[in-house]
Parts: C-alpha cells; sequence; structure tokens
C-alpha cells in the first residue's frame, strides 16, 4: 500500500510536480521513493510505504511488500497508479496473453492492470479479482479512468475544483488539493448520528469530497464530461442439493484457503488473532500456505483486557498459536481511553464514531515491525449468517429445509426460527424516534426521520435462503470499516488484508444453506477439524467482554456537555441544550441514547481538527 493520486486538468493546463509531491507525502508513506509523471494537463504521482525492505523501484516491488504502483506505457499511451493486489494472477494472465497475443510474463500487479485496461478497456475491472483501487490515463481517449474493487477494501476518493479532478486513495492527500474546503456534508453528519457512519457509500463526510463507491467505475474524460457506474452486483448463487452439501463445503474450504494463499504471498505476514474461530481460521490456514516456514513467516498479534476476568482471548489465542506454532504478541486494551491521541497528531482523517484508533493503531504497529501486511478474520461472522427458519420458507424445498433445521437444534446457539421479528412491532414508532438534540440548521437540510425509515428499509432489502448474509454484506459498514483501518488513515505501514471478502469465497459460502452449516458457523467447524484446538472448535460465539464506553469511556456526563459546548460549529448540528436537557447520563455512549457518541466524538474531532488547522 502507499498514496497516489491522479490530476487531470480539463483546461490542459499543465499539472505542478511540486503539487504532487506534496500530495502523496503523508504519512505513513515515504516521500524520497514518490514518483510523479505529467504529460498535457494529466498528472500521477504515487509514494509506496516506509518498510524496512530494500524496494529499488515502487514498480517492482515483491507482491507482499506495501507498495504503490506507478507505471507508464511506452510513448505515454497509458498512465496508471495504482493501490492494492491482484488475486488469480496466473488466469488472468492466461486470458491476456491469448487475447493480446503476446507474452506477459512476470510482470508486477500494475502492469497487469494496464494490460487489462489495454485488452477490455472501461469493462477491465469486471476482469479483476483483488483488492484493489487504480486510475488510468488513456491519453488516445483522452479520459482518466477510475476503479474500487468490489467490496470497497482500497478506499477510493475525489474532487472536482474547478477545471480539474483530483483522485486518490488517501482522504487526506486529497484534502490537500488547492481550494478544497474542510467544510462537512450536513446529510453524511446526519447519518452519522442515526447510524453511526455515511450511509451513502458516494459521500464523505467532507462537502466537496466525494468517494468511488465499491464495485464502481469512475470516468472523467477532458472535455469534462464524468460519469459514475456499477460494474459488479453480489448476487445470491443458486441454492444446492442436499446430495451436493459435501462438494459444497469442500469448495467453500478450497476457496478460502486460495484467498488466504493469494494474501500470504512469501511472508512475513501477521494475522490479527484472537481466540474467536474465525480469525484462527485464517491463522490456521495461513500456517498450511507458509508451511515449515510459518513460525517464522508467521506472527499472530491480540488485543486482550488483563483485568477484566470476564475476558478469556489470552488463553484461547495462546491455544491457538501453540497449535500452529507460531509467536504471540498480546497488547492489554486495559488502559486506553475514548479519542486517546487524537489531540497529538492522530486524529482520523474524518469525523468518526471509533473512539479507539489507538488500540488499533498500535496491534498495527507491531504488526508493521513484523511485515507489511496483516490478515484479520473479520467477514466471518456476516458470510455466514444463517437465515432464519420463517424467511427461508417458500425459498427452500421445505422438505430439505426442514432436514437441514432438524439437524441443526443441536447447536448452540440453535437455529433461528424468526418468530420474534416478523410479528408487528408495537413499538415501531418509538424505535425510530430521532434525537431530540440535533440542531434545526442540520434539520433544515437532512430529514432525520424519513431517513431512518429508507436505510431501514435499504438495510432489509434482499429476500431469499441467504438474505441474513446478503444484507449483512452489502451494508455500507464494511467498506466504511476498511477505510477506517486503511493505513492512510491510521498512519501505519502495514496493509490490512480480508480473506473473507474475496469474491472466490463469499459465491462459495453463499451457496451454503443456513441450516445445517452456517448455525454456529458449522461449516467453518468441520474444515477446521485437526487443525485448531478442540477447545476452540467447541468455544460458541461470546459476546465482547466488556462495555467499552464502561471500560474506555470514563466521561462523566458534564464532561461530555463541555465538549460539546466547546466544539467550533457544533451549533449547526447539536444543539447542546436539549442535549443536555434530554439525554439521561447513565445511557451516554450506549444503545439506549441514539447518537450520542457521534455526537461527542464529532465535538472532539472538531476541535482538534480546528487546533490542527491553527498551528
Amino acid at each position: 500500500m502507499g498514496a497516489f493520486v491522479a490530476i487531470l486538468d480539463t483546461s490542459g493546463a499543465p499539472v505542478d510536480r511540486r503539487l504532487l509531491e506534496t500530495i502523496i507525502d503523508v504519512s505513513p508513506c515515504d516521500a524520497s521513493r514518490a514518483v510523479v509523471w505529467t504529460h498535457d494537463g494529466i498528472g500521477l504521482g504515487a509514494a509506496p510505504l516506509h518498510t524496512t525492505q530494500r524496494v529499488e523501484r515502487p514498480v517492482a516491488a515483491s507482491r507482499n511488500a506495501s507498495t504503490a504502483f506507478l507505471s507508464v506505457s511506452a510513448g505515454g499511451r497509458f498512465g496508471v497508479v495504482m493501490d492494492g493486489r491482484l488475486d488469480d494472477r496466473a488466469s488472468l494472465i492466461g486470458a491476456l496473453e491469448g487475447d493480446l497475443g503476446r507474452c506477459i510474463g512476470r510482470v508486477p500487479d500494475v502492469e497487469l492492470v494496464l494490460a487489462a485496461y489495454e485488452r477490455w478497456g472501461s469493462d477491465c475491472a469486471a476482469h479483476l479479482l483483488g483488492d484493489f483501487a487504480f486510475c488510468v490515463w488513456d491519453a488516445e481517449r483522452r479520459q482518466l479512468f477510475c476503479a474500487r474493487d468490489h467490496f470497497g477494501v482500497k478506499p477510493l476518493y475525489y474532487a472536482c475544483v474547478g477545471s480539474a479532478i483530483v483522485v486518490g486513495n488517501v482522504l487526506r492527500s486529497v484534502r490537500r488539493y488547492p481550494g478544497i474546503s474542510a467544510r462537512l456534508d450536513d446529510h453524511a453528519v446526519g447519518d452519522v448520528f442515526l447510524f453511526g457512519l455515511a450511509m451513502d457509500p458516494s459521500r464523505t463526510m467532507f462537502a466537496e469530497i466525494a468517494r468511488v463507491p465499491p464495485a464502481h467505475v469512475l470516468v472523467h474524460s477532458a472535455s469534462g464530461a464524468h460519469r459514475v457506474r456499477r460494474y459488479w452486483a453480489l448476487e445470491p448463487p443458486a441454492t444446492i442439493d442436499a446430495a451436493n452439501h459435501g462438494e459444497a463445503v469442500e469448495a467453500f474450504g478450497e476457496a478460502l484457503r486460495r484467498a488466504v494463499a493469494d494474501r500470504v504471498g512469501s511472508g512475513p505476514v501477521g494475522v490479527l488473532m484472537s481466540g474467536g474461530l474465525d480469525s484462527s481460521s485464517i491463522a490456521a490456514m495461513a500456517a498450511g500456505v507458509l508451511g515449515s516456514s510459518a513460525p517464522e513467516s508467521l506472527r499472530a498479534f491480540t488485543g486482550v483486557y488483563d483485568t477484566v476476568a470476564a475476558d478469556e482471548e489470552r488463553h484461547y489465542s495462546s491455544l491457538v498459536a501453540d497449535r500452529l506454532q507460531i509467536p504471540i504478541e498480546h497488547l492489554a486494551l486495559d488502559g486506553y481511553q475514548f479519542f486517546a491521541r487524537w489531540d497529538e497528531g492522530e486524529l482520523p482523517p474524518e469525523p468518526t464514531t471509533e473512539p479507539m484508533t489507538a488500540t488499533m493503531a498500535d496491534l498495527l504497529a507491531r504488526a508493521a515491525d513484523h511485515g507489511a501486511s496483516v490478515l484479520t478474520g473479520d467477514g466471518g461472522d456476516p458470510l455466514l449468517l444463517p437465515s432464519p427458519l420463517i424467511r427461508q420458507i417458500g425459498h427452500v424445498p421445505f422438505r430439505r429445509l426442514m432436514a437441514g433445521f432438524m439437524t441443526s437444534l443441536g447447536a448452540q446457539p440453535r437455529p433461528p426460527i424468526g418468530l420474534r421479528s416478523s410479528l408487528p412491532n408495537w413499538r415501531r414508532g418509538r424505535d425510530t424516534d430521532v434525537p431530540a438534540w440535533l440542531a434545526e440548521p442540520l434539520l433544515r437540510s437532512f430529514d432525520a426521520r424519513s431517513r431512518w425509515t429508507e436505510i431501514t428499509a435499504r438495510r432489509a432489502a434482499h429476500r431469499g435462503p441467504r438474505s441474513a448474509a446478503m444484507n449483512s454484506l452489502a451494508d455500507p459498514w464494511w467498506p466504511s470499516t476498511f477505510e477506517t483501518y486503511d493505513a492512510g488513515a491510521m498512519g501505519r505501514p502495514v496493509e490490512m488484508r480480508y480473506p473473507f471478502f474475496d469474491v472466490r469465497v463469499v459465491g462459495a459460502a453463499l451457496r451454503l444453506p443456513s441450516f445445517p452449516w452456517c448455525v454456529n458457523k458449522h461449516v467453518l467447524r468441520t474444515i477446521m477439524q485437526g487443525r485448531l484446538p478442540d477447545a476452540v472448535l467447541q468455544r460458541p460465539k461470546t459476546p465482547l467482554a466488556v462495555a467499552p464506553e464502561s471500560v474506555h469511556g470514563q466521561w462523566s456526563f458534564s464532561a461530555a456537555v463541555q465538549a460539546l459546548a466547546a466544539a467550533p460549529a457544533i451549533e449547526q448540528y447539536v444543539n447542546v441544550q436539549k442535549f443536555e436537557a434530554e439525554v439521561r447520563p447513565e445511557f451516554l455512549f450506549t444503545d439506549r441514547a441514539r447518537g450520542t457518541l457521534a455526537a461527542v466524538s464529532l465535538a472532539v474531532w472538531l476541535r482538534h481538527s480546528a487546533a490542527a488547522t491553527a498551528s
């Protein structure tokens, strides 16, 4: 990973090389190894992450190194900047060599992107697998073509300023372009108060900066024409017969192995490994891929609570590490506080409701000392989420459905039936109440009640045998999380990799029926037999051992009100007097008082952002 930027000035004015260098000079990138290229109103720039690996040229780095890429074809016909990695390279190279009629060989991923664009043009993204964000300049068509991967693992932002468009993968970089203001987007702020994040995947928290949504491309021509379109959609595959369950389970296991192998490379690599099933399974797969080199190449990192008796992550994660014969480092989380180090140069790039960024930053810093990438088990929960029995009736043959249900009855937790969720909710009007303390200026541009209804319906839009998984995987929460922990946001030179968010894994998982294979993640426990300790395989899904607001918050209600009152421009978003009158102190930062964490987070962010700008 690294920072990249593409600037197209439709007036034809030359792009300032020094501006490119300034924009990509962001932590944790190595500006001394930045590469820039300009020609006739177009400018491309890329800077790799700081790394202990010796990299002679950013375009020739190893596949497992964290780096950004820039490449220009002979004669300047094409230019490309890229962040990320491609999967299933052998199949892609075979298809390209057959169609283009030339040998491609062992070229870096950026060259494969360029060859894919040469072969398939603006349809190229649909032929790629992996985690990627890239921009291709096509001199003949005079257009800038940009694409973001299927699930939005890699960020991609853009802004139009006068006659220019600036596109980049680091929000802080795009914000550096002259003429872009720090004005927040009222619609995005309103969403954060209601849902904890901006629910429109095309918006950022800044009014003048947009996102390219996951699975979308952006095309901007030198004439100023501009369009964003989808190139892929998550669709449920056909259901399988009971006779084919064994094949489907085997296919899921093989897809997960390939996804891990593509993300491990030759190592070294870290894994964020709790004692839970998902991350432990990823660690076991990675150890299997690395074979005898695993004890040196693979290292686990785990956050634990040493003063909370209910937290057993140190115990279970250590069992897994011992079984896999890999080293493990534990980071004690007890002493961290909400918004730690936001006033010390580690302010998130945009307002967020994730107040514990310091804990992840420290885990990633440890992982970066070991290698350039770190695996995570995020995604196992939504991918293997079983749909309730009632929601599957009419979508799955009844006898097959009941047979799977009966098989699952002995699981803990037991298969969901869905009776309660199907009954009329007499409290619905109360549950959709929006915070009474939203400020009038915000409400003039943001219809909170209508927005709540719209998003609630959207989150349950899919119907089918695996509707619970489909709706969860499609939720904007996931790309928001990817962006929060991206190296460009965290300021740590290590790339997060998510094997469960692999198109091949998702397709194989969605073929599995909810009953019995997704109840208690039966399929994963089956695949991991003999690879993980029995204690982990038999461990039920456990909730968080702590209530974060009680361990890390330690904010008095009066301190929260004071933080709101002291925040610049907060009156645009929060009526502090109503906040103080309406919110019950014991519910602060909990689900019982919707939006209070978001309000205080925004206040803290605004205060520290203003202080950083002033200095």
